[in-house]
């Protein structure tokens, strides 16, 4: 990589302030880091990500080694320096918290339980702690430094508001009660508040209404003192499936109508995705949004109303989805008709399996197609039934259970992740392993990080090395790795770093092509994008360089084409290396089936404007943006 190409990763000009890299590396650095925490459900994207983040650090690398940058310069000041551990004397600031402040920095008001306080505080700490024992780039983990200090002192501040609010209350309620004519003195003074107050509810109900129906937008920091208790009202649709996004603000019209074409818009307003079956609590519908709480999420995020189509309310499923699970389980007509017992809860999600989650009075259980309790409604999370096994949770511990309600993993895990290929991957004291599906131990507890089993193997890490064990728990590979893929498209052959040298083992853990590569993506349909001297190009499985490495950049194929940079333009190559789209392009994105192109088509950009061509290099929508004499 060279320094205008590190410049480029990091979308800023050769040249630009060094304070200025830093700045966009450390904005860039934590966006890429809350997309790998948002698409954990999906292992091959997961692993994309990741992928563009070691690019996204080697750019920075490149660029402190190259212009001597010091990563303490310009960096917020404590009374002590993450480098030296010595009393600074020069430059301290030292930043004062109010009360309010520090409420704020963990989004809390003074107003919520003291124990939910407690518990979002150490959270947010471990989340800080946990990052800074994984980032091993100085300006990023000092960033994070002095957030966990901040944090510490705003916990201090917190702490001590809430012990002198306790023994007030205490020395309230110590005082001596008062006399009978005093308590009937105060009695009346009780009722006469009590009817102001009953007065102000209404009035601010009726502005709240009021409110609902004239403002587009909504007060983040005023619902999140509202929705206390995630109670799901809504679920993804089948339309759904591949994936419904959700964002930190509401985007104006314009903005939902370029999101899938304006990367730097997608990645600020990025904060997760939902998929098929995954359910959401909404708070309020503006002009343009829903406003929605996500279940285990205390920060309230926004569904574009584009995406209307692919929800639906729980409880009214369409006609034949309500047919589809009547059949499965032939009940009687009687059965069918009776949805009584549907009133009797707050929520109540689809039927899988013949067993439905309902919610009542913030415990969660299972009715059978009667609405029978077949499961009680004791547990704080549920999810639905697959494969005769529902993940449940009881006080942050976690387990499965059968459709009868019986325990098949006991409910004493830390976490737990779905079964894929008969395993799940769980969690306790800090340590992970797998379990099969009768809660047997079959890969030992001692390990700090892992992903589920693809083809017959996963991905371990051990003391920030990686490596892989088998499905009889056997480690395959020692775990001395610096980094590991995952087998998620199953292509048998995947991608390992150790000594800063890129290269490709198989599923028996073997090597099979040389650590010798400065860069190397997953393959993809059959070939993987390497790098090699500052060149890149693609490789087959044998090792065999099949396109000759000489690009500034490729991207993995889709769909039997490659996006490849040459001479600064993009254009596409076919496996053949055969170029099929000339290089005339600012940018040029992945090939996708859509199906309102009716085929393949790629997202390319020329002097700041987007559109979409099909395979023949034909412009196919947006075609007003496309230069003069484009086809």
């Amino acid at each position: 990589m060279t320094k205008e190409q590190a410049y480029e990763k990091l979308e800023l000009p050769v040249g630009t302030d060094l304070q200025v890299v830093r700045q966009k590396f450390n904005q860039m650095h934590n966006e890429f880091l809350m997309q790998i925490d948002g698409v954990s459900f999906n292992p091959a994207m997961k692993q994309k990500k990741e992928q563009q983040l070691e690019e996204l650090k080697e750019a920075y690398t490149l660029l402190n080694e190259s212009e001597g940058m010091d990563d303490s310069a310009s960096l917020p000041r404590t009374e002590r320096t993450f480098d030296h551990g010595e009393p600074s004397t020069h430059g301290q600031t030292t930043e004062e918290l109010s009360l309010e402040d520090a409420f704020a920095l963990f989004r809390l008001t003074e107003q919520q339980d003291t124990t939910k306080v407690q518990q979002a505080i150490q959270s947010r700490l471990e989340k800080l702690n946990q990052q800074y024992d994984t980032i091993d780039i100085a300006v990023a983990k000092e960033a994070i430094r002095v957030e966990i200090e901040k944090a510490g002192k705003a916990k201090v501040i917190i702490d001590n508001w809430q012990e002198n609010l306790a023994k007030k209350q205490e020395q309230q309620k110590e005082q001596a009660s008062p006399s009978k004519a005093e308590s009937r003195q105060a009695l009346t003074k009780r009722k006469y508040w009590m009817v102001i107050l009953a007065v102000m509810i209404l009035v601010s109900l009726g502005y709240g209404i009021w409110r609902s129906t004239h403002k587009s937008s909504i007060d983040l920091e005023e619902q999140q003192k509202i929705a206390l208790t995630w109670i799901p009202t809504h679920r993804v649709s089948e339309e759904g499936k591949d994936g419904v996004y959700v964002r930190n603000r509401e985007l104006t019209k314009e903005e939902q109508g370029r999101i899938n074409t304006d990367a730097k818009l997608n990645a600020e307003t990025y904060v997760n995705m939902l998929h098929e079956n995954d359910s959401l609590m909404v708070l309020q519908e503006t002009e343009l949004s829903y406003v929605i709480q996500l279940k285990d999420k205390e920060e309230l995020v926004y569904l574009p109303k584009d995406s209307k189509s692919y929800i639906f309310k729980i409880g009214q499923s369409t006609e034949a989805e309500q047919t589809k699970e009547i059949d499965q389980e032939n009940p009687t007509e009687a059965q069918q008709t009776d949805v009584d017992w549907r009133k009797r809860y707050h929520a109540i999600e689809d039927f899988h399996e013949g067993r439905a989650v309902v919610f009542y009075n913030q415990k969660y259980g299972y009715v059978d197609l009667d609405g029978n309790v077949v499961i009680p409604l004791k547990y704080w999370t549920a999810d639905p039934f697959k494969d005769g096994l529902a993940r449940v949770g009881i006080n942050h511990k976690y387990g499965f259970l059968d459709k009868n309600g019986r325990t098949v993993i006991p409910l004493k895990y830390d976490m737990v992740q779905e079964f894929r290929e008969g395993l799940t991957l769980v969690k306790l004291n800090e340590k992970v392993g797998f379990l099969d599906e009768i809660g047997k131990e079959v890969v030992p507890l001692r390990y700090d990080d892992a992903n589920s089993f693809f083809g017959g193997i996963a991905l371990v890490k051990l003391n920030k090395k990686y490596g892989y064990v088998d499905k009889t728990g056997k480690e395959i590979t020692a775990i001395n790795y610096d980094y590991g893929g995952i087998n998620s498209n199953l292509e048998g052959v995947i991608v390992v770093k150790k000594d800063k040298k890129y290269g490709y083992i198989g599923i028996t853990g073997n090597e099979v092509i040389p650590l010798k590569y400065d860069f190397a993506n997953p393959f993809e349909e059959g070939l993987a994008s390497v790098k090699l001297n500052g060149k890149h190009g693609f490789i087959d499985k044998t090792g065999q360089e099949v396109i000759p490495l000489k690009y500034e950049y490729t991207s993995s194929f889709s769909h039997g084409l490659a996006a490849v940079k040459l001479n600064n333009k993009w254009g596409y190559v076919d496996k053949f290396g055969r170029v099929v789209i000339d290089f005339k392009y600012d940018k040029a994105y992945d090939a996708a089936n859509i199906a309102k192109h009716g085929g393949i088509s790629m997202h390319v950009v020329v002097n700041d404007k987007t559109f979409y061509i099909n395979s023949q290099g034909k412009c196919i929508e947006w075609c007003e943006n496309a230069p003069e004499g484009h086809p």
